[in-house]
């Protein structure tokens, strides 16, 4: 991809998580640990696919340019930080966007004029990476207008 946007992102499902501690007031689940436990199910909740705060320098530093948006009040807003600091000591192009006072996936709350702004940065991110050319790699070929995808199936 040119460009990532992780909004309120969960990036370590080895930690035990709390809708509450220190600073957050997060109206969100009240049991995000058992949520986890589900999603992950089999999957080692150390494996950087699913949790990238555990990624080794080497992956984190073959990020695109990303772009994390977490509010001071999310229970995941620690794990924004640490896979922020992490990715930046890489090398890799990131982002922090903290927003004051907001809470898990605030953007969803249309209602907030802070969500309209937020997505209206992140949309201004995104197409500002997505404008840059697409160059022919493995697999690719001219997109078929009348195709939904631009790769070909493999076979």
């Amino acid at each position: 991809p040119h460009a990532l946007l992780l909004l309120c992102p969960h990036l370590d499902h080895a930690e035990h998580l709390s809708p509450t501690g220190p600073g957050t007031t997060d109206p969100g689940t009240a049991d995000p640990s058992s949520l986890t436990a589900a999603y992950r199910r089999r999957t080692d909740p150390r494996d950087p696919l699913l949790s990238p705060c555990h990624a080794h320098p080497a992956l984190l530093a073959g990020l695109p340019p990303t772009l994390v948006q977490s509010g001071t009040a999310d229970h995941l807003r620690h794990q924004a930080i640490r896979f922020v600091r992490r990715a930046r000591s890489a090398g890799a192009p990131v982002e922090l966007d903290l927003w004051e006072g907001l809470w898990h996936t605030w953007q969803y709350h249309r209602e907030l004029p802070e969500a309209d702004r937020a997505l209206a940065e992140a949309v201004t991110f995104l197409l500002t990476h997505a404008a840059r050319p697409i160059g022919p790699g493995p697999g690719w070929h001219r997109p078929d207008p009348a195709r939904s995808t631009g790769v070909r199936p493999p076979g």
